[in-house]
């Protein structure tokens, strides 16, 4: 079969991750471990021969570009990703290291009747909306892809909050984002359990006590970590550090292994 058609082609027909049918034809994966594996279970960590493989998990950021892109970045490291983005003006691109001439390359456009699927980077693909919300093509993309990252507006969010396992809200570290996560809430309640606040330090940020205490005064939200004022500098590696110790909790499998100690001295003799 793999001579006919392409792995990708194999992965969006029967619904299961790109990662596990290249296992299946390199014959990493064995059938034994294969009845592990149920393709009817969509939100699902499975274990195939001590391979983590993640199935249609998806995270969702509200309006904030360098957050997703960064996330991409580092989730491409394991997984195979589609970043999507679903503001009026996209600018992921730009802050993955895309220059505006090349964005025809590696940008896809979201179509009711085509996905197009030109890759950016290993395990990397880019998505915007070719013009209104297009749910026939975001869906295609929620198919076919391991994980996904959608960054929304603030005014399209809710409407593609039920497809996210998780929510990463950005506020700044302040009153101000304390005061907008409040409405946020009291407007969208139904979300707050997969929510999860980003606060975003800056040089007039509140300390982390009071902010988190004047939060629990009306929310019991997660704080999943903060990030520097991110949009000052389209340099999302920088920061990967930073984003990976907020989506470790969410993928596990981005924690790098640790070496022996007979490994590391045979490095160092080496």
């Amino acid at each position: 079969m793999s001579l006919i058609v392409d792995e990708e082609t194999i992965a969006e027909s029967l619904l299961i991750p790109l990662d596990l049918v290249k296992g299946i034809l390199t014959g990493e994966v064995n059938d034994d471990a294969l009845k592990e594996f149920d393709t009817a279970k969509n939100k699902e960590t499975v274990v195939v021969e001590k391979r983590i493989l993640t199935r249609g998990k998806v995270i969702m950021t509200i309006q904030h570009a360098p957050l997703a892109a960064a996330m991409g970045l580092c989730l491409a490291e394991t997984n195979t990703v589609a970043v999507i983005d679903l503001e009026p003006y996209p600018t992921i691109p730009l802050y993955l290291g895309i220059a505006i001439k090349e964005l025809p390359k590696y940008v896809n456009l979201l179509w009711d009747d085509n996905l197009d699927k030109k890759k950016y980077k290993e395990n990397l693909y880019i998505y915007q909306s070719a013009g209104e919300l297009n749910m026939p093509g975001i869906n295609e993309v929620l198919k076919i892809f391991q994980t996904v990252v959608i960054n929304c507006s603030e005014e399209n969010w809710s409407e593609l909050a039920p497809y996210a396992d998780v929510i990463y809200i950005t506020q700044p570290q302040n009153q101000v984002g304390i005061h907008k996560l409040f409405q946020i809430f009291a407007r969208a309640k139904t979300y707050e359990e997969k929510s999860q606040v980003v606060w975003i330090k800056g040089q007039y940020s509140l300390d982390e006590t009071q902010c988190l205490k004047m939060l629990r005064g009306f929310s019991d939200i997660m704080v999943a970590g903060e990030i520097p004022e991110m949009f000052l500098k389209v340099a999302p590696q920088e920061y990967s550090q930073t984003v990976m110790k907020i989506l470790l909790p969410v993928f596990p499998e981005l924690k790098p292994e640790r070496k022996s100690l007979l490994g590391r001295l045979k490095e160092m003799v080496i």
